[in-house]
């Protein structure tokens, strides 16, 4: 008689007491007992089968996400039934579990803005969370994927009130040398071809004692939305801004368009990066890991579809309108050590590591305009006294767009001892320390307001369009170029998990919001 395994492991899961589930197809931590796999988890800070586990887990084998060419969080997400993910590109966006999260769905200043989120994601004992932009994790050479649901904050800290993501790399191997090379070529519907490849290899070099292990990837997908040329006038029976002016439209109706930066398949997005390990056993008792990783996320254009173009016309399915170029660089570097051993009967683990990130984005914001916010960027005039008294509006180019440039460094050490496995008493114990800053650079780009030059000024006094002046971040908080050009800037210097972010706006008179 045949046996339909995924029948018996459904029907296994269904009648188990334990709360753990899994996808496996065969690990190296497994165990075949007629015909179902054990998999070995560290949910609990401790090596156990999956179904001992007195938690909600879910675990994805290495095998079985190469198997179905799992490689980034939106490939596993669809095999979460527990997850959702507010997405805004590659690397951006809150993971929702049970549909607990925090923070909004926004990717303008979230580093700095945003609240702490409260799904932790950690790769392998290093915390990788952060406001609004979980570091996507290019999934190669994994050991397996564990999913925590429900309040993980003794054992995993702050961020994990809903739940935790935990990425388990694959170790070097002190007594075997292997190696995998993998490449593949595709092509995305409605769009153009993609192409991957990446390479592994596992090499001791003190028998027993020695080994490290590499890998390097480079993923390209292409993109598959298009930029569909189009212009851009005011329309007074659209948009929502004339309400403030008095119920008077402005009589500048210029007319603007994309040509310049319209094309198909504009949303390409690019991972490359590389992870080396090396593995030190000092004796039977005690061993020395160490890692290094990097990693480059590069997400060009728009991650949009709309269903009505700038210009006011209906749009095909996975088509859009905008007006400046939008991207996603993501750098990341991170070094971390893990120190396992034994004080006595105890265990013991010291793990640290330090993580640094960059990122930098560029978003158009020219649909904003024919909103109330957009009039009151690039409007003057017909609104009272702050808005040039009773002169007539004028609106200057509708074209608008916002730059966030941040730098984040996070730090951390851990030490646990616990009680042996096969304790029937177990306790663990452990102390914590994390250090997290991030330093944010927001800038609304447009420049639609006329500035303040010595002409402009005497006309603004004499009753004429009013000017403003130019803006220029403090040099000390920030080591980027004074910026001249933009009407607004934002600068945020956050330590911890709680940022501190002043805001500045330029306009006839000083304001702080």
């Amino acid at each position: 008689m045949n046996t339909n395994q995924k029948l018996a492991c459904a029907i296994s899961a269904i009648l188990s007491a334990c709360g753990g589930t899994a996808w496996a197809a065969a690990a190296a931590d497994t165990e075949t007992t007629s015909g179902l796999e054990e998999i070995t988890v560290t949910a609990q800070r401790r090596s156990e089968s999956i179904q001992n586990v007195p938690i909600t887990i879910q675990a994805i084998t290495g095998e079985t996400l190469g198997q179905l060419s799992v490689t980034t969080f939106d490939d596993v997400i669809k095999m979460l039934p527990n997850v959702t993910f507010s997405a805004n590109g590659p690397g951006q966006g809150n993971i929702y579990m049970r549909g607990l999260s925090v923070g909004f769905a926004g990717s303008q200043s979230s580093a700095s803005i945003n609240p702490f989120p409260n799904v932790a994601t950690y790769l392998d004992e290093q915390s990788l969370t952060f406001p609004g932009r979980n570091l996507d994790v290019y999934m190669v050479d994994m050991d397996r994927i564990e999913v925590l649901e429900g309040p993980q904050g003794t054992l995993f800290g702050g961020g994990a009130e809903a739940g935790a993501v935990r990425y388990i790399t694959n170790k070097p191997k002190l007594d075997i040398t292997e190696g995998r090379a993998e490449g593949g070529y595709g092509v995305t519907a409605h769009g153009d071809p993609n192409t991957s490849a990446n390479v592994v290899l596992n090499l001791p070099l003190i028998d027993g004692k020695l080994a490290i292990r590499g890998v390097i990837y480079s993923d390209r997908r292409g993109g598959y939305i298009d930029n569909v040329p189009t212009t851009f006038t005011r329309n007074p029976n659209v948009d929502r801004g004339p309400s403030a002016y008095s119920s008077s439209y402005p009589a500048h109706l210029d007319t603007f368009n994309n040509f310049g930066i319209a094309g198909q398949n504009q949303n390409p997005t690019t991972y490359q990066g590389m992870r080396l390990a090396a593995l030190y056993q000092i004796n039977d008792d005690w061993n020395v890991l160490i890692q290094q990783t990097y990693q480059y996320l590069d997400s060009e254009g728009m991650d949009v579809q709309m269903p009505v173009g700038l210009g006011l016309t209906a749009l095909q399915p996975l088509e859009e309108t905008s007006f400046l170029p939008a991207w996603n660089k993501d750098k990341s570097e991170s070094t971390a050590w893990t120190v396992n051993g034994k004080i006595g009967p105890l265990k013991a683990v010291y793990t640290g590591s330090y993580l640094t990130r960059s990122v930098d984005a560029n978003m158009d914001y020219t649909n904003y305009t024919r909103t109330g916010g957009g009039f009151y960027y690039s409007c003057t005039g017909g609104g009272g006294s702050a808005r040039g008294g009773n002169a007539p509006p004028i609106c200057y180019s509708p074209v608008m767009g916002w730059h966030d440039y941040f730098k984040s460094t996070h730090q951390s050490h851990e030490l646990r001892v616990s009680t042996p496995d096969d304790w029937r008493l177990r306790g663990l114990v452990g102390v914590y320390w994390e250090d997290f800053q991030i330093k944010d650079d927001m800038n609304f780009e447009q420049k639609t307001i006329p500035s303040c030059t010595p002409e402009n000024l005497a006309a603004a006094l004499a009753g004429g369009p009013l000017c403003v002046a130019n803006v220029t971040p403090v040099q000390a908080a920030i080591r980027r170029p004074a910026m001249t050009s933009p009407t607004l800037a934002k600068t945020c210097n956050a330590a911890t998990s709680r940022p501190r972010c002043s805001r500045r706006r330029t306009s006839t008179s000083s304001r702080k919001c």
